[in-house]
C-alpha cells in the first residue's frame, strides 16, 4: 500500500482490497470442464481461478461433483438430486440440455444455497449470478449484500444495480434508444469483457487443410454461411459443438465436404483451434461477446465474422481476420486467410489481451466501485488521495456521526473496514446510549479498557467523548489495530493506546485463523478454531492477562473495563482480578445465554463486591447474546434512574 502524507496524516493510496466473493453456479449444468459447450459455466469456472489467484476469498455454490479452483466448494445439489431431473437429457453428446426454472433441481439449488450463504455471509460481501435472472431467487434472499450481475450476454431479465456487460454492442442494444435521447446515465453499467484461460489453447503457426466451425450447431450462428462459403472455394469443413435446428434431425445429412466431428471437451478443441486455416463465426444476430472467436485468436487462428455486435470491437479487420457484410466479402475473406493475409502471431498477441491476468483488475476495480456505493462516498470515493488538492481531500473524507454516542462526529478514510465502521455506528443502540449516560455524568471515572477492540466502533466514539481519559483499545489483529490509528490520526486523536495481543488469564499459548478480521481463538493448544469464518492456515498466538499489563505499566487507573473477546470473558475477568481490586472499575461483558459462563462469570464478579445487571437488548446477529454491566456496590448507581432517564423502562434484569 501507497502512502501519501496529507495534512500531517498517513492517507492511504491504491490500498488492495480482498474480497469475499459467493459465486452461484449454473443449476443445470457441474462447473467443470466437461461443459465447455455452456459459456456461462465456463465463465463461471474461469472466474474462481482468475481471483482466487489474485488472494480475494472465493465460495462457489453448485453440483457436489464441480470441481473450480475456489477457497470453497458448497454443494448445494448432489449427484441424486441432480440426475433424478437431469438423467436422460444430460448427456453431452451433442444435444441440448433441457431444464426449466421451476423444476426440482432448480428449486433444490436455490434452497440450499440461499441457507449455505446465511451461514457464511459477512458485511461487504459480493454475490455473483452468473446465470442472471436463472438464480435471481439467491440474490433476492439476500438484500444486505451487494448483488453484481457479471458478464452479461443475455438480453431480457436483468435486475441487479450493478451490471457487468461483456461487450459495447450488448451494452448499448440494452440501454437502446433512450440512453441515446436522453441525459440518463447509468454509471454502473459497465463493460468488463470475457476472460480466458491460456493455458486451455496452443497456439500454431502451422495450418492445416480445413476452415472450422465451432459453437452451437445452429442457423442463428451462421452455419449455412460457412458450409456455402466452403462449398464455394472448394475447402473442407470441419463442425464441432451441439447440434440444434435441422442439423439435430436423425434425417439430416452432411454435405460431402463438410465433416461434423461432434461435442468437444478442452483437448480435442485445442487440437481443432490450433490446425484451422481460419473459423467461421458468422453469427446473425448482434453477438454479445462471441468467446469462440478469441479461443481461436488465442490458438493463432484468424476469424471470420459478421460485421455487427461484440465483433466490431474484437475482430480487427485485416489483422486478426474479416467481418464482412456480403457472400463474397466472406468468399475474399476465407481466400486471403487461405493464402496466409492474416498472421497468426497478430492473433495470438490481441487474444492474450483477453487473459485471466489483464482482465482481473477490471472487476477489481468495478467491484470496489459497486462497494462503496454501499459503503463508501460512492462515485465520489476517493481511492488514491495523491490525485487531489489537500484541501478537497480534507473537505471529503467520508463522515459518520454515531447517534447515540452523543452524536460524535468521525472522519473515515479510505480504508477496507471504512464501510464496515461506518455501518456500526447504529448498532447496539441502548448500550450506547447507556454509555453516554455514564460518560455524560461521571459516573465512570479513570481510564477505559476495550478489549477485544475489533476495528474500534467502540474505542473510537469513546475516546472522543473522554478527551480527559487515556483509552486502552487491546486486540490480537494488528491490521484492525492499524485501521484505529489511521482514524485517530484522521480526527487528531491523542488519547487512545493500541496494545496487540490476546486477552486471557495465563500464558498459554491459543490457535486462531489467519483471517485476522474475524478472529476466534480455541481456549486448548493445539486445536484449531472451529470458526465458520476463519477460513485458512491455522496461528498460534501468545497471550496476556490485564494484570500483567497492569504490572508491567501498560495500562494504569483503570475506571472501566469493557470486554467482547469471544468466549474468553470469563478467562479475562479471571486475569483481571488484581486490577479490579485495586481500582473497582465499571465492567461490561459480551455474553451468549446458551451458555452457562454468563452465570459464573456474574457470580464471580458479585464475589468482589458488585452488583450484575443483564441489559435486555438483543443485539444484531445473534438471538441469546447480550450485554451485561457491573457496578461496583461502593459506587451506589440507582439503574432506575438511568432507565428513566432514557425512557427505556426495563431495560436492566438483577443477576
Amino acid at each position: 500500500m501507497g502512502i501519501e502524507k496529507l495534512n500531517g496524516l498517513d492517507m492511504p493510496v491504491k490500498e488492495a482490497k480482498k474480497l469475499r466473493i459467493h459465486v452461484l453456479g449454473v443449476p443445470h449444468t457441474k462447473t467443470t470442464l466437461d461443459y465447455t459447450g455452456c459459456a456461462y459455466t465456463m465463465k463461471v469456472w474461469k472466474f474462481c481461478k482468475m481471483m482466487k489467484a489474485r488472494g480475494h476469498f472465493i465460495m462457489h455454490y453448485g453440483h457436489e461433483e464441480s470441481n473450480p479452483d475456489a477457497n470453497e466448494n458448497i454443494s448445494v445439489i448432489n449427484k441424486k438430486e441432480f440426475d433424478e431431473v437431469y438423467l436422460d437429457t444430460h448427456k453431452l453428446n451433442g444435444k441440448v440440455n433441457k431444464y426449466s426454472n421451476d423444476d426440482k433441481a432448480y428449486t433444490t439449488f436455490f434452497k440450499n444455497a440461499i441457507r449455505e450463504i446465511r451461514k457464511r455471509k459477512l458485511p461487504g460481501d459480493i454475490i455473483l449470478p452468473f446465470w442472471g435472472h436463472g438464480v435471481r431467487p439467491i440474490c433476492d434472499a439476500h438484500p444486505d449484500l451487494t448483488i453484481i450481475e457479471p458478464g452479461i450476454g443475455y438480453g431480457s431479465d436483468h435486475f441487479a444495480n450493478f451490471k457487468v456487460f461483456e461487450s459495447y454492442a450488448i451494452l448499448h442494444a440494452y440501454g437502446g434508444l433512450p440512453k441515446m435521447l436522453n441525459a440518463d446515465p447509468s454509471f454502473y453499467d459497465v463493460v468488463i469483457p470475457n476472460y480466458f484461460d491460456l493455458s486451455e489453447f496452443k497456439y500454431s503457426d502451422k495450418k492445416e487443410d480445413y476452415f472450422l466451425f465451432l459453437g452451437r450447431v445452429c442457423w442463428g450462428k451462421g452455419l449455412g454461411i460457412a458450409i456455402q462459403v466452403t462449398k464455394a472455394i472448394g475447402a473442407k469443413l470441419k463442425v464441432a459443438g451441439q447440434l440444434f435446428d435441422e442439423y439435430a434431425s436423425k434425417g439430416y445429412e452432411w454435405p460431402d465436404h463438410v465433416e461434423y466431428v461432434g461435442y468437444v471437451g478442452v483437448d480435442p478443441r485445442k487440437k481443432l483451434m490450433k490446425g484451422a486455416i481460419a473459423s467461421f463465426i458468422p453469427s446473425l444476430y448482434n453477438e454479445p461477446f462471441g468467446g469462440v472467436q478469441i479461443e481461436n485468436l488465442l490458438s493463432g487462428t484468424p476469424t471470420i465474422t459478421t460485421d455487427f455486435g461484440a465483433f466490431t470491437e474484437n475482430n480487427i479487420e485485416g489483422v486478426t481476420g474479416y467481418r464482412c457484410t456480403t457472400f463474397e466479402d466472406f468468399v475474399k475473406a476465407a481466400i486471403n486467410c487461405k493464402n496466409g493475409k492474416i498472421k497468426s502471431k497478430d492473433c495470438r498477441n490481441h487474444g492474450e489481451k483477453f487473459s485471466l491476468e489483464n482482465i482481473a483488475p477490471k472487476y477489481e476495480k468495478f467491484f470496489n466501485d459497486a462497494l462503496n456505493v454501499k459503503y463508501g462516498q460512492g462515485w465520489y470515493e476517493m481511492s488514491d488521495t495523491s490525485l487531489y488538492t489537500k484541501e478537497w481531500v480534507s473537505n471529503h473524507l467520508m463522515e459518520v456521526i454515531f447517534p447515540n454516542d452523543n452524536h460524535v462526529n468521525i472522519k473515515i478514510p479510505e480504508h477496507q473496514y471504512s464501510r464496515i465502521f461506518r455501518d456500526r455506528c447504529t448498532a447496539e443502540p441502548m448500550f450506547r446510549k447507556i454509555h453516554t449516560h455514564l460518560f455524560k455524568n461521571k459516573i465512570i471515572n479513570g481510564n477505559i479498557i476495550d478489549g477485544g477492540s475489533w476495528i474500534g466502533d467502540n474505542s473510537i466514539p469513546w475516546a472522543l467523548l473522554n478527551p480527559g481519559s487515556i483509552l486502552y483499545s487491546i486486540d490480537p489483529s494488528k491490521n484492525n489495530l492499524d485501521f484505529q490509528n489511521l482514524i485517530a490520526k484522521t480526527n487528531n486523536i491523542k488519547n487512545l493506546i493500541t496494545i496487540n495481543t490476546v486477552l486471557s488469564d495465563n500464558n498459554i499459548p491459543v490457535y486462531s485463523s489467519s483471517d485476522e478480521f474475524h478472529m476466534s481463538f480455541n481456549k486448548q493448544e493445539g486445536k484449531p478454531s472451529i470458526d465458520p469464518h476463519a477460513k485458512g492456515k491455522e496461528l498460534l498466538f501468545a497471550t496476556c492477562s490485564i494484570d500483567e499489563l497492569l504490572d508491567k505499566g501498560d495500562i494504569a487507573d483503570v475506571g472501566y473495563i469493557h470486554l467482547d473477546v469471544e468466549g474468553f470473558e470469563l478467562n479475562v475477568i479471571k486475569g483481571s482480578l488484581k486490577t479490579i481490586k485495586k481500582y473497582k472499575p465499571i465492567i461490561t461483558f459480551e455474553q451468549h445465554l446458551e451458555s452457562n459462563d454468563y452465570l459464573r462469570l456474574s457470580s464471580l464478579i458479585k464475589n468482589y463486591g458488585y452488583k450484575v445487571y443483564q441489559i435486555n437488548e438483543k443485539i444484531t446477529g445473534s438471538s441469546d447474546c447480550r450485554n451485561f454491566i457491573a457496578f461496583p456496590i461502593e459506587l451506589n448507581v440507582n439503574v432506575s434512574t438511568i432507565e428513566s432517564d432514557l425512557n427505556e423502562m426495563r431495560l436492566f434484569s438483577k443477576m
